[in-house]
């Protein structure tokens, strides 16, 4: 039995070399790994004053650890081994109670590992850890690591490199060391909810953050003054990523109501909408080599990068084109405009435009089946945004703007007032200058008929005298013998019948004159008549 326990001291006593040369070739890694960090972020001024303070650092927890085991040892019957170990209690204890995040399950994991470890120690020192303390502590993680692929969702259960991440994912929360954990609640959501919160920030977590999107939706996730495109499905994280906006790749449509204007000036409301998506077609080179000269970050999105296996392929570079649309407004309460919203307002300007072209009376009489205005302004309005937008890698599905002549509900009494007032004022001013308009026009009517009634007196005038004209010469031609007198009293009771058959008007003194003059050639002629 000496000879055994022997044995296992001298083996104890190797272990205890072996672990000692590991601690240390680990704490020299850190130090060298930290070094060349820092002398990459902050230069070669402030990297080995750093670099420095990490070792003192070190100095300092190793030295204080050991001489406070000694001195105990020294003047208590306590021994080093307990004092090292009571020693590493009190720092687990002390780090997961002041950790922000790590609740209690961080102090039940920490410990559970600690007291299965001390007390293999206790059994054997080293061997005793290592047949005792190593084969339990492996098969709890063992199934710690069963259960995260349960518990963690995954977009593809058979990636290695995905279950790894789970793993630690779940891993980081039993002990509480965990980044945080987003979700969109809902589908329609556009921004992440913060399940689990954690320490985005730390250096020295090994663990992954997680988020998970549905198959429709990506997210913007920003590190620092860059930002990056993710998803869909479920996302690792790293250390400073902040997930930001959540982009729907689905056809989306918004609607708002504005103010316009029509051509005369006269205030009305107007239902505008806009559908549109994230532009997923590849793009002609013509159309690409336009897009890419109106923006340069559109170099690389010519077709579609991600997803191509799923429901909805999306090009990286286009969604995040259309991110930088987002922008925090300059007012109180720092309201935020998003990309879609950008698009609406795009939609809302160009409605305004477009009706300020239209003169009321077509505006109101937009429903008559004779016309097509809803559609020549849908169509002005799509062409309008269409380009522009695509440029942001955002396609434009359809627009409309239908003017609403209603009296809403949902005014105030003195705004519906004071519009109330400005449109019986345009209204008053229309109505003048439609009066206006009807006038001239009846003016220039009435000026045009006189001229083509003028016209067609001195037409057939003319056209009469040359018939009878005609008339004489024909006759005369057939019947050279044939009195002159008798002829001419023929036409001229021709032309005497043809004015009595005209209206007798007796307010009309040219056919009065015309019809005397007549009567007057009559008895001449009469006179000249020769009489047997």
């Amino acid at each position: 039995m000496i000879f055994i326990f022997g044995i296992t001291d001298s083996i104890n006593d190797f272990l205890s070399w072996i672990f000692f040369i590991f601690a240390a070739i680990g704490v020299l890694f850190h130090i060298l790994y930290y070094s060349t960090k820092v002398m990459k972020e902050r230069g070669l001024l402030q990297g080995p004053i750093l670099t420095t303070i990490l070792i003192l650092q070190y100095a300092l927890g190793i030295g204080i650890s050991l001489g406070l085991a000694w001195l105990l040892t020294k003047y208590t019957p306590i021994t080093f081994a307990t004092v090292i170990w009571v020693e590493m209690y009190a720092f687990v204890i002390y780090y997961f109670i002041t950790r922000e995040h790590a609740e209690v399950r961080g102090i039940y994991s920490a410990l559970l590992h600690l007291v299965v470890l001390s007390a293999g120690w206790y059994m054997d020192r080293w061997l005793g850890i290592l047949f005792f303390s190593v084969p339990l502590l492996f098969v709890f993680n063992h199934m710690l690591s069963r259960i995260a692929l349960v518990i963690i969702p995954t977009s593809d259960p058979d990636n290695l490199i995905e279950m790894r991440q789970r793993r630690k994912v779940f891993f980081s929360y039993v002990f509480g060391l965990q980044m945080p954990f987003w979700n969109v609640s809902e589908m329609n959501a556009r921004e992440l909810e913060k399940r689990i919160d954690g320490a985005p920030f730390l250096d020295t977590t090994p663990f992954p953050g997680m988020l998970r999107t549905y198959s429709h939706q990506v997210v913007g996730v920003s590190n620092g003054i860059n930002f990056r495109v993710e998803g869909p499905g479920v996302v690792f994280t790293k250390k400073g990523d902040q997930p930001f906006e959540v982009v729907d790749l689905r056809s989306q449509t918004r609607n708002s109501t504005i103010h316009a204007f029509s051509k005369e000036g006269i205030p009305f409301l107007a239902n505008v909408s806009v559908t549109f998506k994230i532009d997923r077609e590849p793009w002609h080179p013509i159309l690409h080599h336009q897009l890419k000269r109106a923006n340069p970050l559109m170099i690389g999105g010519k077709v579609p990068d991600r997803n191509l296996k799923g429901m909805f392929p999306y090009s990286s570079v286009r969604v995040r084109s259309a991110l930088y649309l987002r922008s925090k407004q300059s007012q109180p309460d720092e309201m935020i405009e998003r990309w879609d919203d950008h698009i609406l307002s795009a939609a809302e300007e160009a409605a305004r435009e477009i009706l300020a072209e239209r003169p009321l009376i077509e505006l109101w009489n937009l429903e008559n089946p004779n016309t097509n205005a809803l559609d020549e302004i849908a169509k002005q309005m799509k062409i309008q945004i269409e380009f522009p937008l695509r440029v942001k890698g955002i396609f434009v599905v359809a627009t409309k703007a239908v003017p609403d002549f209603s009296d809403k509900e949902g005014l105030a009494d003195k705004e519906r007032e004071v519009n109330k007032t400005v449109v019986k004022q345009q209204i008053d001013s229309w109505n003048a200058e439609r009066e206006r308009e009807r006038i001239i026009t009846q003016t220039e009517a009435e000026i045009i008929a006189e001229e083509i009634e003028q016209e067609a007196r001195v037409y057939a005038h003319s056209a009469l005298l040359t018939a009878i004209a005609e008339g004489l010469q024909m006759a005369r031609t057939r019947d050279p013998n044939l009195m002159r007198y008798v002829i001419a009293l023929r036409y001229v009771g021709a032309l005497e019948s043809m004015i009595n058959q005209l209206p007798n008007d007796p307010n009309d003194p040219e056919r009065q004159n015309t019809l005397s003059t007549v009567k007057g050639a009559k008895r001449n002629i009469m006179l000249q008549v020769p009489r047997d």
